[in-house]
This record gives C-alpha cells, structure tokens and sequence, in this order.
C-alpha cells in the first residue's frame, strides 16, 4: 500500500506499507517532492519496492486515484504480470464528497437527506476491521438507490449530485 501525503512545508513522502495475514508492516517512506508529479519517477519508487519484497510476494497494489498514480499501476501491471493496482478505495467517495460540497446549495435539509447515505459509503471504506474495496461497489449503487427512493417525485433535484457520483465512478 503506498499513502503519499504532504507536510507543512510542501514536501510530498510517500510511505509504503505491505499488508501480510499477519498484519500491516510500515516498510519505508521515500521523499517524493521531485517525482510526485511524474509517472516515471513514481513508478521507480514503486519498481523498488517490488522487487525489494520480491514479485512472487506482492498481489495488489493500492495507491489514491490521481492521474499520476493510475499510470503507475498500469505500467506496474504491464511489467509484472502477476501483480493487479487498484485505487485506495475511500479516495474516490471523497472526491465526489469535494465535488458535492461545490455545488451551489442553500437548502440544508435536502443537503442532509442527499449525503446521509453517502455517508454510510465512507464508513465502510475508512473501516479497519477488513479490507473494503469489494464492499465498495455495493455500497455506492445502494447509496444511489436510496438518493433516488427519497428523492423520487424530485429527481431533477439531484441530478447534479448524481453526475457527480456517476463522473467520479467512471473516471
């Protein structure tokens, strides 16, 4: 598992971590400040570690969602065909959170009645107690559905807030 994140005077680290039966092992974290921004760069520290625990030890890959990332697992996938990338699955729902919250809104309570489900998405993603990402793809659709069920004499109402779902999804 790679987690980047940014400090107070704009470096980005990236830490990797390796899941096993056992548990989550911090492995080590590279200062990406240079190469964040490049697939090629990106992918030398993610080729490293590979190899560094071996192909025939590594399954999945999960990194965020940006464009930068998503090119690096492809490649990763490419070179090592034994190995499968896929998107940290909490990234996307809030994403389409953000998008949410940029919308023009003046009326709270349908706000409220809209996110509410979306919420419950969030939960099961950020949940420590099992990996998520086979729970997620169920939990959107239903978060939809019961959008759709509340909002059902006013579904113009929340054709934004489902554009922005479905743009998130597809992306």
């Amino acid at each position: 598992m790679a987690d980047g994140w940014t400090d107070q005077c704009r470096r980005t680290f990236i830490n990797f971590l390796v899941y096993c039966p056992k548990g989550t092992v911090f492995l080590k974290f590279v200062d990406a400040s240079d190469a964040f921004k490049t697939a090629a760069l990106l992918h030398k520290f993610f080729r490293e570690v590979v190899l560094f625990i071996g192909v025939e030890n590594v399954v999945h890959i999960f990194t965020n969602n940006a464009a930068n990332y998503v090119a690096v697992g492809k490649l990763l996938e490419q070179e090592f065909r034994t190995l499968f990338w896929s998107p940290c699955a909490a990234h996307c729902p809030k994403l389409m959170l953000q998008d949410i919250g940029k919308l023009d809104e003046k009326e709270c309570a349908a706000i409220i009645q809209l996110i509410e489900p979306f919420i419950h998405v969030l939960r099961i993603v950020d949940s420590d107690d099992r990996p998520t990402m086979g729970y997620l793809y169920d939990a959107i659709n239903k978060a939809k559905q019961e959008m759709l069920r509340r909002f059902q004499r006013r579904r113009k109402r929340i054709e934004p807030y489902l554009r922005i779902l479905d743009d998130r999804w597809d992306n």
